[in-house]
């Protein structure tokens, strides 16, 4: 596997550990926890990308990274719903006034990206 794809896709995977880390500590705001998963899904839409041989966007919007990637696995769109969510999260991240993310989100963001890396996976088992 190229290198390069190698790093992105380790990147995706410390992100979901330090997501799931986080989760556990009381102590830490959730809104960390939801970052991290955010970055696992966008890093994994990126090394999709990158397998394809397409240019690397310098955005973090998941849906319309989806849509680049989605060119490339049309099933991908399955996830469409659940990554909407966690995009949607991304804003609230940024501000410590006005809705705040819950435990619940993080646990929610959490799944979603845990869901996507193991489809990810998946494919990548099967030569993707």
């Amino acid at each position: 596997m190229d290198q390069e794809l190698a790093n992105w896709i380790a990147l995706s995977e410390a992100d979901l550990l330090a997501a799931k880390e986080l989760l556990a500590n009381p102590k830490i705001l959730p809104a960390l926890s939801v970052y991290h998963s955010h970055q696992c899904v966008e890093k994994l839409l990126k090394a999709i990308l990158l397998k394809q041989k397409q240019s690397l966007p310098k955005i973090h919007n998941l849906n319309k990274l989806l849509v680049m990637a989605n060119d490339v696995f049309p099933d991908l769109l399955f996830f469409e719903d659940s990554i909407t969510e966690l995009n949607e999260m991304l804003p609230l991240l940024r501000y410590p006034t006005g809705d705040q993310i819950s435990s619940d989100d993080a646990n929610n963001a959490y799944h979603i990206a845990a869901t996507f890396m193991a489809a990810i996976q998946k494919r990548r088992g099967q030569g993707w």
